[in-house]
């Protein structure tokens, strides 16, 4: 058993300086790469949590609904109960 573990961690290390290696000959790929995979995330992320509502005006000036701050504040509650039991 100890024998296995030693030879993974052996392994485990020369592959950590095979990835050294290659960031040293090509790291404009490799954080090219990483940073399209960051902004996927966000993106994704930022999907889930902006809701968009569509409400019909002849004013721009006026509130169309009543105490729209309170239905969005509760909305808000809501969803981040939700999120918090999945």
């Amino acid at each position: 058993m100890m024998f296995e573990i030693n030879l993974l961690a052996g392994k485990t290390i020369v592959l950590l300086h095979k990835l050294i290696e290659v960031i040293r000959i090509s790291p404009r790929f490799i954080t090219d790469y990483l940073c399209l995979e960051y902004r996927e995330k966000v993106r994704n992320q930022l999907n889930d949590s902006i809701y968009r509502e569509v409400i019909e005006t002849s004013d721009f000036a006026l509130p169309s609904k009543e105490n729209i701050g309170e239905t969005h504040k509760q909305f808000a509650n809501t969803k981040r109960a939700n999120s918090g039991n999945s």
